[in-house]
């Protein structure tokens, strides 16, 4: 069976409806278009599963990232998985994760899936540098609306293991950090914040100690640079001020005389932060104008780093 494809290869293949369900042994008459005013030229082909370009955003700036986080489960999209995934693989795991659960890219779409009571997710990805060897990702989901007449629709993947950020023991972690429900001052009602995990921020506390109690200064110079480092989120920030002070308490009680170390003045709030990060591509398979010639298969490499103007989500 012979089958056309009207401006052939436009987007990622596997997302054309029109081209879905070809098995392997099917042709397609592939249209090339030579330089004008030739008319076009028809070449039967055996029929291959294409990708043109596949691009993948990915996060190169880690505030950036957790602050989308935050925003969409502030949103309701409160339902998670997350992991860590070979860089290399990041294109082809964003296609099968978009194939098997509900994920949008486009924001109406997704507001008009939520609208008739429709699950709706986003999945992110987050390159902590450009040679990173592995990335971090995490697909959020907006639960469906439970529906008496159509029990099946508010089922996710039962494959996955599904975690629920509002609850207490399944938290969103991410490099020492939890997002947590917060109570903050002259708020209505508990916001969702970053922090560091208990064990962490014990960790941190306790080399600073040690480190002025054994009067190793080198150390107590590498925690302050970490206490200082830390994300300006409120919750973090919080914590940060709370080392601040221990570490000033605990150098007049066991060291008195001695000069402080000096630091920063306060902990800067982080601002809100624009899209930043990079496309990265997967697999390219082009198909040659001159019948018989061998498939060109390349590798293409990540782009500059990219600033994206700030939206609202």
């Amino acid at each position: 069976m012979e089958k056309a494809l009207g401006g052939a290869f436009q987007g990622r293949f596997c997302q054309n409806p029109e081209v879905r369900g070809f098995s392997s042994e099917e042709h397609l008459l592939i249209r090339v278009q030579n330089s004008q005013p030739a008319p076009l030229i028809l070449y039967k082909i055996p029929y291959i599963w294409y990708h043109q370009k596949m691009k993948t955003w990915v996060f190169t700036s880690k505030a950036a990232y957790m602050q989308r986080i935050q925003d969409y489960v502030r949103t309701g999209h409160s339902v998670f998985i997350q992991g860590v995934i070979a860089t290399a693989k990041v294109p082809a795991f964003a296609e099968k994760m978009t194939g098997l659960h509900p994920v949008f890219d486009n924001k109406l779409k997704a507001f008009r899936a939520r609208e008739k009571g429709e699950a709706t997710g986003r999945l992110m990805f987050w390159l902590p540098q450009l040679e990173s060897e592995n990335a971090h990702w995490i697909l959020l989901i907006h639960p469906a609306r439970d529906d008496p007449a159509n029990p099946q629709k508010a089922k996710l993947d039962p494959s996955e293991k599904w975690k629920n950020a509002a609850f207490r023991d399944e938290k969103i972690e991410l490099t020492g950090y939890e997002l947590v429900r917060q109570t903050k001052e002259n708020a209505p009602k508990p916001v969702w914040t970053w922090r560091y995990r208990a064990d962490r921020y014990d960790d941190l506390r306790d080399a600073l100690v040690l480190a002025i109690r054994s009067k190793r200064d080198q150390d107590v110079k590498r925690s302050l640079e970490t206490i200082w480092g830390t994300m300006g989120f409120a919750g973090s920030r919080g914590q940060a001020k709370a080392l601040e002070k221990i570490f000033k308490d605990e150098w007049k009680r066991r060291r008195p005389g001695e000069i402080l170390p000096q630091t920063p003045a306060g902990h800067g709030y982080l601002r809100r932060k624009a899209d930043i990060g990079v496309f990265l591509g997967g697999l390219e398979k082009k198909v040659s104008a001159t019948p018989g010639r061998k498939l060109i298969s390349r590798k293409i490499k990540p782009v500059k780093e990219i600033n994206l103007p700030l939206t609202n989500h």
